[in-house]
């Protein structure tokens, strides 16, 4: 097998099996008959099961990726218990399972009908699919008996190896293993999330084979099962603390100090140090480094410090961190990529906000050396997250072209493989502005609203066509974000005011040249974790400000353009922890931002 074969990657293509409108206008009457017998008591439970079981309906969803894939098998009974008793008293068991045994069959039917016409890759996703289906609700076999998929990891545990570790110099008996199917994980953490990084790893693999199939899967004429191992285990080291993971590691790599992991290829191992969720992105991340060195059948030539094309090794580590997932009964539907994805903010947010761009003829070949050494490095790797994001989620045919370039730079021929991307660098550009400016909107469209995962709350949609309407109809988690920007969108003060029952809480909140207005300041300045509000060029008096006297967190606030006097500058002086202040092109004089800065010394920028 070799990395230069390639089959055909249509996951987002919409096959016959996907549902039809008449299959979701079903499922969503049954949801809605349901409501009706649900107790206020149990509503919000409720109406995330609900929310859950409706995405069932978008498994091909324009603008993103989305996944079905069976939990750890012994959480597969519980999970689906649990939700067929609660399906049970809401009265739509039978009507649910008949849905999901009609789109799991279908799914089956349609894998045959794609292996048979060759396509093995749309085969696999699809078997995946109605292996995920099932195991929503745990669906019986036609004898009745319990079904038990083989995508399913299983009995994973922990033990004392016995061994020395000597890639690290840990000593037998001083730190746990757990073997998967796939992996050996060798950690110094505690038992528990030693098992979580175990399983978060066979997420991450089943998800990356279906996304990548041609570069594992080759040429093989047949349909390889969904949990077939053809490689040796991946090896994966956990250690305790940052300190202890710096301190082994610094020999193998000088710079490990600036990384949270780290993939060695001479080593074949990733490394990695527990803390809590944040572990993850940068598990995925570094794991998608280990499976296109050690899944596709041949030792990549590409030299990661030497050879151009840096951006796109590193674009799609960042395109698979953005997996998010969220279970439902005994499965988990995983989104990867999307406009909302976590990583891609910032670049959205440089792009759209500073108009930071990067001419392609330098971004595309500059080596690992140089992308390390510019000055403007979380930059690039934003242009890298955000260039990945416009191919891989776009449609099927539009990716063909970017695959055939992440080939070629694997092959270390990167040079002359950028060809396949496009001649033209202000083509590029504007087809990448053009997915930042649309895609948010469509995925809204689309989905009644954003889908709802932990950790895709920031939204960075400057300039874009978003409406007040569209933004009230979000759900209402969506009201506490960590980032919301709203740069020159058409929204106005009815974002505030009409939040009702469910008002905004923002931690950076961008307004910048909106309509909004002193009406919505006493809404604003009732958020509690706002620490920086750009106001920006919007129509906002000292009436107004008087709203933030005081308040405890804001560090940031950004005025220029606004109807300011030297009169709002004692409400400037009144934030306890403001560091950074703009007041340009507004009535405050020289004279009082001065006497503002005896005041407050440390205050940064000026009118």
């Amino acid at each position: 097998m070799t990395i230069l074969k390639y089959s055909s990657i249509a996951l987002m293509v919409v096959f016959a099996f996907a549902g039809s409108a008449t299959d979701a206008q079903e499922l969503d009457a049954t949801l809605q008959r349901a409501d009706s017998s649900i107790s206020a008591v149990d509503r919000e439970s409720w109406n995330d099961i609900a929310d859950s079981l409706r995405l069932l309906d978008s498994l091909d969803v324009r603008g993103r990726q989305r996944f079905i894939i069976p939990d750890a098998r012994e959480r597969i009974a519980s999970g689906s218990n649990g939700l067929r008793e609660r399906l049970r008293q809401s009265g739509s068991l039978d009507e649910v399972q008949a849905y999901l045994e009609k789109r799991a069959s279908a799914a089956e039917e349609n894998a045959k009908r794609l292996q048979a016409s060759g396509d093995f890759s749309n085969a696999y996703v699809q078997k995946w699919r109605a292996a995920g289906l099932r195991s929503v609700l745990g669906l019986r076999e036609a004898n009745g008996k319990p079904w038990e998929p083989t995508t399913a990891w299983s009995g994973l545990k922990t033990r004392r190896s016995s061994e020395n570790l000597s890639l690290v110099t840990w000593g037998a008996g001083s730190y746990l293993q757990t073997s998967t199917r796939n992996f050996v994980v060798s950690s110094q953490a505690a038992e528990r999330p030693t098992l979580e990084i175990a399983e978060a790893c066979e997420q991450t693999y089943a998800i990356w084979k279906q996304l990548f199939y041609g570069f594992w899967a080759g040429d093989r004429q047949v349909l390889l099962d969904l949990d077939e191992p053809n490689h040796e285990p991946f090896r994966v080291v956990l250690f305790r603390t940052r300190d202890a993971y710096i301190k082994a590691l610094r020999a193998m790599e000088p710079r490990i100090g600036i990384s949270t992991g780290y993939y060695s290829p001479t080593q074949r191992t990733s490394f990695f140090y527990f803390d809590g969720t944040k572990s993850l992105s940068t598990l995925v991340h570094e794991l998608t480094h280990q499976f296109f060195n050690e899944a596709i059948g041949e030792a990549p030539a590409f030299d990661s410090d030497n050879d151009p094309g840096f951006w796109v090794i590193e674009g799609v580590a960042l395109y698979m961190e953005s997996m998010s997932s969220r279970s439902i009964g005994g499965a988990k539907l995983i989104d990867v990529g999307g406009w909302d994805s976590p990583r891609l903010q910032a670049g959205r947010y440089r792009r759209l906000h500073d108009e930071f761009w990067i001419p392609t003829d330098e971004f595309f070949q500059a080596s690992g050396e140089k992308f390390r050494n510019t000055q403007e490095l979380p930059a690039w790797y934003s242009q890298a997250c955000g260039l990945t994001h416009s191919w891989l989620d776009a449609p099927a045919e539009s990716r063909e072209s970017f695959f055939s370039y992440l080939r070629g730079v694997y092959r270390g021929e990167g040079s002359a493989s950028a060809a396949s991307l496009g001649d033209s660098d202000d083509l590029i550009r504007l087809r990448y502005d053009r997915y930042l400016l649309e895609s948010c909107k469509d995925g809204m469209v689309n989905e009644r609203g954003r889908p709802y995962f932990s950790k895709r709350q920031e939204a960075i949609l400057s300039h874009c066509e978003v409406s007040t309407e569209d933004l009230l109809a979000w759900d209402f988690r969506y009201r506490k974000s960590p980032w919301l920007d709203l740069t020159a969108t058409p929204i106005d003060d009815r974002l505030f005011l009409d939040a009702k029952e469910s008002p905004w809480e923002i931690a950076r909140l961008g307004l910048e040249s909106t309509k909004i207005s002193d009406a919505s300041m006493p809404w604003i300045a009732e958020m509690k974790s706002l620490s920086e509000l750009d106001l920006t060029n919007c129509n906002i008096t000292d009436e107004g400000l008087k709203s933030l006297q005081g308040h405890p967190t804001l560090r940031s606030l950004w005025l220029a353009g606004t109807k300011l006097t030297d009169d709002s500058l004692k409400i400037l002086a009144s934030l306890p922890r403001l560091e950074r202040a703009s007041v340009e092109s507004t009535s405050v004089s020289t004279e009082g931002w001065r006497q503002l800065l005896l005041k407050k010394p440390g205050l940064k920028s000026k009118p």
